[in-house]
């Protein structure tokens, strides 16, 4: 059974589950060379979506290269919700995921369209799991949360998984260096009239 070597608290609940043994420099930057070459450099991402986004209504976590990424994500689910027999990734099938990957940079020609913003109003228990691939060396490109009149961002933890809320307003950190932000955004929701992965 994979477990989380540490789980962290932060406000309003949003927590991160780290497993700082499970990944390597070398996966993740093939995982990064995958994501460039079969989406970005050749400009297939989502025309609509702030920053360049892999293309809208896909999920990610169905290709192979994903698969430890999948499995941390629906561990750290199961933590999260405190019900470690609640997804069975061998029936997965009974669970929405929606999950993509978000990059931005200084000198971008879409750098500045990111936007505070929810994930999925149309299914309030849905689950969001934020994972940082890459992120600058310099400060900058945390993620912001705008909760009830408080605003706080995330640590820069690469290759933690953040969890929270999708009915949870924020927004992609503003990136201050030329190197590339990848992130791993993740929407796992259950609808009983739907007996497969829905993408949205």
């Amino acid at each position: 059974m994979l477990l989380p070597y540490k789980i962290y608290s932060h406000p309003f609940g949003v927590k991160e589950y780290v497993y700082p043994n499970h990944f390597k420099k070398e996966e993740m930057e093939d995982i990064i060379n995958y994501l460039e070459e079969k989406y970005y450099s050749v400009g297939n991402i989502n025309p609509t979506a702030p920053g360049f986004q892999t293309p809208g209504r896909y999920n990610l976590f169905s290709e192979d290269k994903f698969k430890k990424l999948l499995d941390t994500f629906l561990e750290s689910v199961r933590k999260y919700v405190n019900h470690q027999k609640l997804i069975d990734s061998l029936n997965l099938g009974k669970y929405n995921m929606y999950t993509w990957c978000y990059l931005n940079w200084k000198s971008s020609t879409r750098e500045d369209l990111g936007e505070w913003h929810i994930h999925n109003p149309t299914h309030p228990d849905a689950i969001t799991g934020v994972f940082y691939l890459k992120l600058p060396k310099v400060s900058g490109g945390e993620t912001l949360f705008h909760i009830a009149g408080n605003e706080f961002e995330l640590p820069s933890n690469e290759w933690s998984w953040f969890l929270f809320p999708s009915s949870y307003t924020h927004a992609p950190g503003k990136v201050f260096s030329t190197e590339k932000r990848y992130v791993i955004s993740t929407d796992i929701w259950f609808d009983k009239t739907i007996d497969k992965i829905a993408l949205y």
